[in-house]
């Protein structure tokens, strides 16, 4: 597990309002235990034991679905956690609990599990937007002069999430499901334009949400496949997927990663003339 020297504790507002101090790294990646995840999104304490100890679990689960992402780490000997680690074990508790879906009034003894269930798309918008305020403070700061050898990845990113950190705090409550991705650190050498890679990874690749509601129901990876399709594009070989809170294993399509920067950048550019509140 790598350990992350260079980071600044930041403050923010937990989900409930209350300051909460996490961790943010060089790329804008925000860190925190399992203690004070557990205490920004007031998880019940009777639920804490099994959360705590599920955490590596999930962290493992997206490092072989999402490498490259660090989804853990440790600071100053302590073990801490993206919020994407935290997401899918609140996205678990809620399809292991969906009887509180329907019901009306919870035993005393489950109160409070009943109350933190129907808390949780709340809760999950609260700590994407946790994680686009830190990429953007990151980004403000950002005063250093881009390397040549990177140019052209980092066009990329500043062209995907430009116009579209500005209105994501008002667009939050109107996507429900949105995994909230990051951009890929200025730094690294520039990736392979010929790789094959999913829609999702070069979504994360760009700092774009692959779930953001393009148009209808079809999302930004609907549509960036959609486009792809149509141009003809190559294909490479198939690869597993486990969507989020899921146990069954799909297969999804692979392309050429210059070519899905492409598509995914067509895609956002055909939503900025949407109003910004849709009617469900």
């Amino acid at each position: 597990m790598k350990e992350i020297n260079t980071f600044t504790l930041e403050k923010f507002r937990g989900s409930t309002g209350q300051p909460i101090q996490v961790a943010v790294d060089e790329r804008g990646w925000v860190y925190a235990t399992p203690e004070k995840w557990a205490e920004a999104i007031r998880l019940p304490d009777c639920r804490r034991v099994e959360f705590f100890s599920k955490l590596p679990w999930y962290a493992q689960v997206l490092e072989g679905e999402h490498a490259g992402g660090q989804w853990r780490a440790t600071i100053q000997g302590k073990e801490v956690y993206r919020w994407h680690v935290v997401e899918e074990a609140i996205d678990t508790f809620y399809h292991e609990n969906t009887k509180y879906r329907s019901m009306s009034s919870p035993p005393l003894g489950e109160r409070k599990s009943f109350e933190f269930f129907h808390s949780i798309r709340i809760l999950k918008h609260w700590g994407r937007n946790l994680q686009e305020e830190a990429i953007a403070n990151r980004v403000r700061k950002m005063a250093a002069p881009v390397k040549d050898d990177v140019s052209a990845l980092a066009d990329a990113i500043s062209r995907s999430i430009g116009p579209h950190l500005g209105d994501h705090r008002q667009r939050l409550e109107d996507h429900e499901g949105r995994i909230t991705m990051l951009e890929e650190n200025s730094n690294q050498p520039k990736k392979d334009p010929d790789e094959f890679i999913t829609v999702r990874e070069a979504c994360l690749e760009l700092c774009a949400d692959p779930e953001l509601l393009i148009s209808g129901k079809r999302n930004l990876q609907n549509i960036a496949g959609e486009l792809l399709v149509k141009r003809g594009a190559d294909k490479g070989l198939p690869r597993a997927y486990r969507p989020s809170g899921s146990s069954a294993i799909t297969h999804v399509n692979t392309w050429r990663r210059s070519e899905l920067y492409e598509a995914i950048e067509v895609a956002l550019k055909s939503r900025d003339d949407m109003p910004l509140f849709q009617k469900r």
